[in-house]
Parts: structure tokens; C-alpha cells; sequence
């Protein structure tokens, strides 16, 4: 159906570059969630919000069918990308980390 780009790497490597170039009209970071940032302060509070709000996002892109999908977060674990991975093989997409 459509193929999900897991974007990986260290803050200020260039993933959301990448991800703007895979996909520019669907790519989702748990830093673009509204609120995550209040007077150019990140508020540490909401970050486990952040990644949930991606998540969905993400899920709901999938959902729509979109055909390229591009997440862009730091994935320090393996684990972090699982989420992502098992919606991608639900709806049947390619995923390329």
C-alpha cells in the first residue's frame, strides 16, 4: 500500500530535513505537538504526551491510506520504534528505517 520512513538519529542531524523531503505532506516528530514548546521553552513535563500525540498521528495517516509517511524522532531505542512498526504491518506498509 504505502511505505512509513522511520527517521532516526541524534538532534540536529538533519532528520527533519530528510523527513520534509520524503514526505513534505506527512511528517510527524513528538516536537511538533502544539504546546510541547511555551516561550521557546520545552516543557520536559509533556514529553511522553508528545510521543503519544506522534504515534497517532502517524496511525492516522496510515489509516487514510497515505502512500509516504515520514516519522522523525531521536528512536534511541529499538524498542521506540516498535509502536510504529507494528501499525506500518497492520495496513500493510513497507517500512524503511
Amino acid at each position: 500500500m504505502g511505505v512509513l520512513f522511520v527517521i532516526r538519529g541524534v538532534s540536529g542531524g538533519g532528520k527533519s530535513s530528510l523527513a520534509e523531503r520524503l514526505a513534505p505532506d506527512a511528517n510527524f516528530a513528538a516536537d511538533q505537538m502544539p504546546g510541547l514548546y511555551v516561550l521557546g521553552q520545552y516543557q520536559l513535563a509533556k514529553q511522553e504526551e508528545a510521543h503519544k500525540w506522534c504515534l497517532e498521528e502517524v496511525s492516522q495517516c496510515i489509516k487514510g491510506g497515505a502512500p509516504v509517511i515520514a516519522v522523525h524522532n531521536t528512536f534511541v531505542k529499538r524498542k521506540y520504534l516498535d509502536p510504529y512498526l507494528a501499525i506500518a504491518k497492520h495496513y500493510g506498509y513497507s517500512v524503511q528505517v
